[in-house]
């Protein structure tokens, strides 16, 4: 390990200078409690300059340097299952620091403190600017070269990464890294539907042009399936924006089959098998029509990375209630990421991204938001849009981090109120504004009002 710096909070006061033959030599001031924090190094790859390029030169150039013409013109897809690539809250490189201050403008290494616990105020903000400069990284040097070697190719790069999506902050941001898929998408568990999965694929297709979602059915399904089950699960991935089909493998034996977790057949052991035919047609045709044209709704939700990542521990559980209550009311959304609000247009009163065009943004337990995401939202709200919260209400960005007068006025001209505010149980009231735009907390079920200010696009 390499010592990179000794840091004494409060205060940002680097002792490094002070480091003598293994030891530190400070005297703490008289008054409160002073934390030393020794931060150290230690060699890793996860975001080298060469990563992405190494991984195409040992694995994917293999392939087509040893396949012959009727193999490559047979092999138009590659698929990522459950990618293990270990980057986390605490990765580094040995350019990481000069990278950092280049895209944000100050030294992050007297702040790394923040990265294990409170700092203070700024520490929401610490959290989100190291995990943008670290998704940066990555994306540049592991995710970009890849997909790019798929591009170049025409080749479909499809994939079902942990946690689905269940877990924001899964590859340190989920929907930034599985953007770089072309087929985004995810496993089905058991008897679940996998909803709430497929919409955060579809979503990510969407926002990012990508022009499939896939889904690896199923997994866990036991051998009690039936052709009726197999359609009510399909027809969940197609109802949430699916439309790629990649049935789990054959069994050559049953060998073992009593214990194995994946499915155990889909083929001729199956009492099915003999319509099995008729029904991948369906899957086939219904993937196809719904690969053409543009993906049409009129609700943006906002996916909660941000929270999470400035807040570790909390949970989505707010956000994924919300987008299944939507989704049960026949209101259809999509998630939407900090980058695709932030480089929306507004026009018309709808929130443009890619070909999407929302007519309302709901931020449902956004504690923590990019402040180019709530600026956004006002400039919606004062162009004539809707913007609804429920929840806990932005008490950080990454503006400043936490107690920001400017983010209480965004609030405050929102919602009237501000988190604050929220928290001690201040009543809400709807703000309605010259140009039409509405601003509404709603503190409990938003889905119930959304008929009453849009009419729903089906």
């Amino acid at each position: 390990e390499n010592l990179l710096t000794v840091v004494v909070w409060p205060g940002k006061i680097v002792l490094t200078d002070s480091v003598t033959d293994g030891r530190i030599r400070w005297r703490a001031p008289g008054k409160g409690i002073s934390r030393i924090y020794t931060i150290t190094t230690a060699p890793g790859y996860v975001i080298h300059p060469e990563h992405g390029n190494k991984l195409l030169d040992v694995y994917f150039n293999r392939f087509e340097e040893r396949m012959d013409d009727a193999g490559r013109a047979g092999m138009n897809y590659f698929f990522q299952d459950e990618l293990a690539y270990p980057i986390h809250m605490l990765t580094w490189s040995d350019d990481f620091s000069e990278e950092f201050i280049r895209r944000k403008g100050y030294d992050i290494v007297p702040y790394l403190p923040a990265l294990k616990e409170s700092i203070g105020p700024v520490t929401p903000r610490v959290r989100m600017d190291y995990c943008e400069v670290l998704m940066d990284l990555s994306e540049e040097r592991y995710y970009k070269p890849i997909y790019q070697w798929h591009a170049d190719r025409g080749l479909m790069y499809g994939c079902d990464n942990l946690s689905r999506g269940k877990d924001p902050t899964a590859y340190i941001d989920y929907f930034r890294a599985m953007s770089w898929f072309t087929a985004p998408g995810n496993d089905a568990p058991a008897r679940g539907s996998s909803f709430l999965e497929t919409k955060i694929s579809s979503s990510i297709a969407h926002l990012y042009s990508r022009p499939r979602t896939w889904l690896e059915a199923f997994h866990s399904m036991g051998w009690g399936s039936s052709g009726a089950w197999l359609t009510d699960q399909i027809d969940h991935h197609f109802v949430a924006g699916g439309n790629l089909v990649c049935m789990h493998g054959l069994y050559y034996s049953t060998h073992g089959g009593w214990w194995e977790w994946a499915p155990p057949d889909f083929h001729f052991r199956m009492p099915y098998w003999p319509h099995m035919k008729r029904w991948l047609d369906y899957t086939e045709r219904m993937s196809f029509i719904l690969s053409q044209g543009s993906h049409v709704c009129d609700i943006a939700l906002v996916y909660p990375t941000e929270t999470i990542q400035a807040y570790p521990g909390t949970k989505p559980d707010g956000v994924f209630d919300l987008a299944l209550k939507l989704s049960n009311s026949g209101l259809d959304f999509d998630f939407v990421d900090f980058r695709s609000l932030r480089d929306a247009s507004i026009e018309e009163r709808e929130l443009r991204m890619a070909d999407e065009r929302y007519k309302v943004l709901i931020l449902a337990d956004m504690e923590a938001m990019h402040h180019s995401s709530l600026t956004r939202a006002l400039a919606f709200y004062r162009a004539g849009g809707i913007v609804l919260a429920m929840g806990r209400l932005p008490r950080a960005t990454s503006a400043k981090g936490e107690k920001d007068p400017e983010v209480e006025a965004i609030l405050r001209e929102l919602f009237g109120l501000t988190a604050t505010e929220v928290a001690a149980g201040k009543p809400a009231k709807k703000q309605v504004n010259a140009a039409g735009g509405v601003g509404w907390y709603i503190p409990e079920a938003p889905e119930r009002q959304v008929a009453g200010l849009i009419t729903p696009d089906f």
